[in-house]
């Protein structure tokens, strides 16, 4: 929720941005201290019971998300989910695919 670009940090980093944001989004101190935990055991371990809340939400909002996704590849929603969101998404540009050369072509 806090995590508003997720294009600005990595699993190590996350926790950190998405507590400054919260905080400059006028959350409390307690809540930017426990956003920063919520990526433990990757980060650090949380300290408060707020903290260990969120860890345990976090972690079933994921592993909802990821059910969610593999079993949209089997249906296709995935794929279509990924390329709304890329439409919608005003940072996206589309990559250039690279043509494979076949290999006899480089042989002569």
């Amino acid at each position: 929720m806090h995590d508003l670009d997720s294009r600005l940090g990595t699993l190590s980093t996350h926790g950190a941005i998405a507590a400054e944001v919260a905080a400059t989004l006028g959350e409390p101190q307690e809540v930017s201290a426990a956003i920063i935990s919520h990526m433990y055991p990757i980060g650090p371990k949380p300290t408060t019971r707020e903290g260990w809340v969120l860890v345990v939400a976090d972690k079933i909002a994921s592993f909802t998300d990821m059910t969610a996704f593999v079993g949209g590849l089997f249906t296709g929603q995935s794929l279509r989910e990924r390329q709304r969101l890329c439409q919608s998404d005003p940072f996206y540009t589309r990559k250039r695919r690279r043509r494979l050369r076949r290999l006899w072509q480089n042989v002569t």
